[in-house]
């Protein structure tokens, strides 16, 4: 048994149902010990009939047996949180309660014994078996080590008893079924079990072979000193317990301290791995996300600047701007048809589109990558053979995550959702200011107007560069319509346009309005954290991984010293008691 996990056993199995109970629960003993060393035998022959399946049929039961007095077993199973007492007609059902202890009334139990469990097969291969006998230890005040001249060495046996000595102080080692022949097996029993538990109170019997009767028992001799020993054992109760829980204390403070220890150092070394896990992906995947050019495409604030001055301009230059841009995307089409022999592109470019298809890919390469690069370092650290690493990417591995083709659904999904979510207020927002300014400024529209007369080709032109130079918006249309060859549509459009014009237009710029350059800072930051957000698909299942418990350096101590120092006041009120009684 782990530290944590026996820490935690005392604390939840014996020091609160005890302590709760003021330390008056009746006194439980405990048989345990491996396949065919008679212990349903020996309980049954000490009630005087069947309590516990015994024989071919025993290690088939997988559960907590109880023989004691009804009110007794009651006020046992209701100090465990979660247990429940069970009659025994139900052992033959086939799914066992974990949580149970199976026992029925036993009017003839004798009023001096303590409660006796029967426990399942330690050193069976089913670990329900193990773990049933672990919850029994929390009952018992007392071990009953029942083994036999094959047995007593077992390793599964021994292991097991170190886990029960930690909890109990005393035990009676039983070697069964003994035989003139087994003196010597006794012998060694009593040496070496003597010297592994040094400070371990114990008495040790040998009970010989010999047939059971009609009813399944021995002959009520063969456990006259096994009974007289229980009946020891439960004469002073609570000087008993206040022995037993002593010794469970002190060892769960040690056991608690020391994993506390190891998880505090695990917990470092989580901290660093994450440290640089996080470093990494920084390095390689979220600035180079922050960086995608596609967050200065300002398309979506140029369609609500058209929908704002033309209107009030009284032209139609927002379809003259999507005309320069469809015949901007013919020509580059027509272009990369002469230069490297593909296909005419068909239809017009939609510049958000074409956007937002190259960062997505672009995003969802950099997260493949990263993926791979991590899988990559954790089989490498793996192979160092720290527990730590080889567990790490063993989970790694089991995470579950999307091919290809469904990250790219993912991704589009998400920019989609975020576009309607987030930058849609964005966009608003700006078409709402644009329009206060407009209506703010009579003065400037009509300024526009009086320099762009009708409805001539000029004016169209005209228009569109008051697009381009007053939002500083239309010229990254190159990057997406026409790649890195970028023929330079519009800076020819502003040079067929008169000095004085775009003289005109530069004194009435636009940029220099202070929610123009919020609403570049907003459209930039919003479309950042959009496509940064799903590099918390990986980071974050990952990070879980790393850092599975938080412990504060402070705590185990303090609290281990508060759980020791209301125990002392306990004690005392119990030996007052205890002294009073006798």
């Amino acid at each position: 048994m782990a530290g944590l996990e026996f820490g935690i056993t005392f604390l939840r199995r014996r020091l609160i149902p005890n302590v709760a109970t003021d330390g008056t629960l009746p006194p439980v003993a405990i048989l345990c010990g491996g396949t065919n060393t008679g212990k349903s035998t020996l309980i049954n022959t000490i009630a005087g009939h069947i309590v516990s399946p015994s024989g071919c049929t025993a290690s088939f039961t997988k559960r907590l047996v109880g023989a004691g007095h009804e009110e007794d077993l009651k006020a046992v199973t209701a100090a465990h949180a979660g247990f429940h007492l069970v009659p025994t007609s139900e052992l033959s059902t086939p799914a066992p309660r974990r949580h149970a202890l199976y026992a029925d009334h036993n009017p003839d139990w004798p009023r001096d014994l303590p409660i006796v469990l029967d426990s399942p097969d330690i050193d069976s291969s089913d670990p329900k078996c193990r773990d049933a006998t672990r919850l029994g230890l929390g009952f018992a005040d007392l071990v009953v080590w029942v083994t036999t001249q094959q047995k007593y060495e077992d390793q599964m046996g021994i292991s097991f008893l170190d886990e029960a000595m930690q909890l109990l102080p005393r035990r009676i080692d039983v070697f069964n079924q003994y035989l003139p022949q087994h003196a010597g097996a006794l012998d060694d029993l009593t040496r070496k079990y003597g010297e592994r538990w040094p400070n371990h109170k114990r008495a040790v019997l040998a009970i010989p072979l010999q047939e059971t009767t009609g009813q399944g028992v021995l002959p009520s001799d063969a456990v006259k000193d096994l009974r007289r020993h229980l009946a020891d054992s439960a004469a002073e109760p609570l000087s008993r317990r206040i022995e037993s829980l002593e010794h469970g204390l002190g060892n769960a403070q040690t056991a608690l301290t020391g994993s506390a220890r190891h998880l505090l150092a695990r917990q470092d070394e989580c901290e660093e791995m994450i440290h640089q896990f996080r470093q990494r992906i920084e390095r390689s995947l979220k600035q180079p996300i922050r960086e995608f050019a596609g967050h200065a495409g300002y398309f979506e604030l140029q369609d609500a600047l058209v929908r704002v001055l033309q209107p009030r301009l009284k032209t139609s230059f927002g379809d003259l701007v999507s005309d320069i841009s469809r015949k901007a995307g013919d020509a580059y089409s027509m272009l990369r048809s002469t230069l490297f022999g593909s296909s005419p592109k068909q239809g017009p470019v939609d510049p958000i589109a074409e956007r937002d298809r190259r960062d997505l890919e672009e995003a969802a390469k950099l997260i493949e990558a990263a993926r791979a690069d991590m899988l990559d370092r954790s089989r490498a650290a793996a192979q160092s053979g720290k527990a730590l690493a080889i567990r790490l990417h063993d989970e790694l591995r089991l995470l579950d995550w999307p091919d290809p083709a469904a990250l790219r659904n993912r991704l589009r999904s998400h920019l989609t959702e975020r576009s309607r979510t987030h930058m849609q207020p964005v966009i608003d927002k700006f078409e709402h200011d644009l329009a206060d300014f407009c209506d703010g400024n009579p003065e400037i529209i009509a300024t526009m107007r009086a320099v762009i007369p009708g409805f001539s080709a000029l004016t169209g032109f005209a228009a569109a560069v008051i697009a381009i130079k007053t939002a500083v918006i239309l010229p990254g249309v190159t990057e997406y319509l026409l790649g890195p060859i970028g023929l330079p549509v519009y800076e020819r459009l502003a040079g067929w346009l008169p000095a004085n014009l775009l003289h005109f237009v530069d004194q009435l710029s636009l940029s220099r309005e202070p929610f123009m350059s919020r609403t570049y800072d907003a459209f930039e930051k919003t479309r950042r954290a959009i496509f940064l957000e799903p590099v918390e698909w990986l980071t974050g299942p990952v990070e879980k991984l790393f850092q599975p418990v938080e412990i504060d350096r402070g705590d185990v101590p303090l609290l281990l010293e508060q759980i020791r120092t209301d125990w002392e006041a306990v004690r005392a009120d119990w030996e007052t008691t205890s002294t009073r009684s006798s």
